[in-house]
């Protein structure tokens, strides 16, 4: 945008002019190559028809409850690896049209150049959208996970002080009990003693 204004400028000569629109298409061509090339896994992002179709389903859930979530991402059609001829089927976003040689053709190339940011905005939005809707449901699921450990822990998992306060218990019962058996079978034993000396 700021090359077209700059352009459309009457204080720019034809010399600077030309050399404001070779940056463009540069630029231009930059964002052909980035269209053209930029994949996921191997899968073409921005390619229509060979991308991910306007949209990225990712798989949420577990097996019980299956879901997914889906991105739309826009796409971005070119003419080789020089030109930009659409930015997600937004009306009059030709950046093939865009010639900044002339103050006159800069200024009707403002106008493309601004709906192409337009696209491209729309475009960021949308995917910054799925990107944060994917945070929260990762989110979620790490809340569901540690609550589910946190579950099975407190099941699973003995209380060590109201264990070894139980085994104390019966070991004092089970010494007293013997103490018990011990001084009765002693009673009968002096019962004994007494009947052989008579």
């Amino acid at each position: 945008m700021t090359l077209a204004e700059e352009a459309a400028t009457s204080t720019t000569d034809s010399t600077g002019r030309a050399a404001l629109d070779n940056e463009f298409r540069a630029i231009e061509g930059e964002i052909a190559r980035i269209a053209t090339q930029t994949n996921f896994n191997g899968t073409l992002i921005f390619n229509l028809g060979s991308g991910f179709a306007g949209a990225v389903r990712v798989f949420v859930g577990d097996l019980a409850n299956t879901a997914s979530i889906s991105i739309s991402v826009g796409y971005i059609t070119t003419t080789g690896t020089t030109s930009v001829d659409d930015i997600n089927g937004a009306y009059n976003t030709d950046l093939v049209n865009v010639h900044l040689d002339i103050a006159v053709n800069a200024s009707t190339g403002l106008g493309y150049i601004k709906n192409a940011l337009d696209a491209v905005s729309a475009m960021r939005g949308n995917i910054g959208a799925g990107i944060n809707r994917l945070r929260s449901a990762v989110a979620v699921m790490q809340t569901q996970s540690q609550n589910t450990q946190a579950a099975e822990s407190g099941i699973r998992d003995a209380n060590i002080a109201q264990e070894v306060a139980n085994m104390t218990k019966y070991q004092i019962l089970a010494q007293s009990g013997i103490a018990a058996l011990r001084q009765a079978n002693s009673n009968g034993q002096l019962v004994l003693n007494l009947l052989r000396n008579i």
